[in-house]
């Protein structure tokens, strides 16, 4: 082969790809990306830090569509993984977070399209990311498509995605049980136990939704808000227990409290029996039994669904208390847990047949 001929040869396949790659990253700028909601993963304090929020300002928000979406724009060159979202139901608020975004963009740019679900909107600077905050008219999910160099959102009422619904509300008791590097809190437990068990569900076609997964304080208004806003199958508060004086120390094992709730699908009381029952299975414990509630203050007493006030044992126990700083203990606990919501819907499932 000649000079020339091999010159032309490397030539036009030098100008193929570079047609090619254009062609691939203009493919990739407008094709349409669908981004999952996460849930407690994005990393952000929900008030910040004077080190690491630098501004907050309001967004431009515009309605003028009603055609159920609305459209965030985003600057030129955004990628997918750019782009995180998370749906915080229990503030009503979707954060949208991207990474390496220049903040003075949205000054000039706004959300529009149907934004009749969206109250207000700010967005703030944290590290090397831009985090909108949009404060919802309800509690929503969210489909994201991220096309066109903008973020479509869809908001769309739980219930016409989901058949069967829980609310899980871990306690948080701060008192520390056990010496040193050993103590342990009920906060510790419930919420160590909460995120296990929300792995446990994914997959499941059940949709749990948690009053919180991270290690932040909820009133029980904000709570209690959004079991009667979401009106779930039932709730599950997770918890320990401890013993008076007289008894200290005695006492161990899984127990429950109910209140008097219930419908033609669900029923506390034998919400409750089974919880009780799987925990101490699954977790090779004692189950103690089953009251009825009569604490007029706990958030399982007063909500209008089936709910059960979970103990997964005693921290005033120190045999037991020592179990539950286990990790591979709690995941049991977890798995107990889910196996009694499963077996919640499945026996329904049998009822109606």
């Amino acid at each position: 082969m000649s000079n020339k001929l091999q010159l032309r040869v490397f030539i036009c396949s030098l100008l193929f790809f570079v047609v090619s790659m254009s062609a691939m990253l203009v493919y990739a700028q407008n094709k349409a990306v669908v981004i999952d909601n996460v849930e407690g993963q994005l990393g952000i304090e929900e008030e910040g830090t004077a080190s690491d929020k630098i501004i907050i300002k309001s967004l431009n928000i515009h309605k003028d569509s009603d055609a159920g979406t609305f459209v965030i724009p985003l600057p030129q060159g955004v990628a997918a993984e750019q782009v995180s979202i998370e749906n915080k139901y229990i503030l009503q608020e979707l954060w949208v977070s991207i990474e390496g975004c220049d903040y003075t963009f949205f000054e000039q740019q706004w959300i529009s399209g149907d934004t009749s679900s969206i109250l207000s909107g700010t967005y703030e600077v944290r590290e090397n990311r831009v985090v909108l905050r949009l404060l919802m008219g309800d509690i929503f999910e969210c489909k994201n498509l991220l096309e066109n160099g903008r973020l479509v959102v869809e908001p769309v009422d739980p219930h016409s995605l989901y058949e069967n619904i829980v609310v899980i509300d871990p306690l948080g008791g701060t008192q520390k049980w056990g010496a040193g590097n050993s103590s342990i809190s009920e906060n510790d437990v419930a919420l160590d136990v909460a995120k296990r068990l929300q792995t446990k569900m994914t997959d499941t076609g059940i949709k749990v939704y948690f009053t919180r997964l991270e290690n932040v304080e909820r009133s029980k208004q904000l709570r209690q808000h959004l079991v009667d806003t979401l009106k779930p199958d039932f709730m599950i508060s997770i918890g320990t227990s401890t013993e008076v004086e007289e008894a200290f120390g005695e006492n161990y094992g899984v127990e429950a409290l109910y209140n008097t709730y219930f419908t033609p699908k669900i029923s506390s009381v034998l919400l409750a029996d089974t919880l009780v029952r799987e925990v101490a299975i699954s977790a090779s414990g004692r189950g103690n039994g089953i009251w009825e509630g009569s604490d007029q203050d706990a958030l399982f007493y007063e909500v209008c669904v089936p709910a059960v006030q979970l103990s997964v044992g005693y921290l005033s126990n120190e045999k037991e208390r020592e179990l539950l700083a286990i990790e591979e203990y709690r995941d049991k606990v977890a798995e107990g847990i889910a196996s009694a919501i499963l077996g919640m819907f499945k026996g329904e499932e049998t009822d109606a047949q």
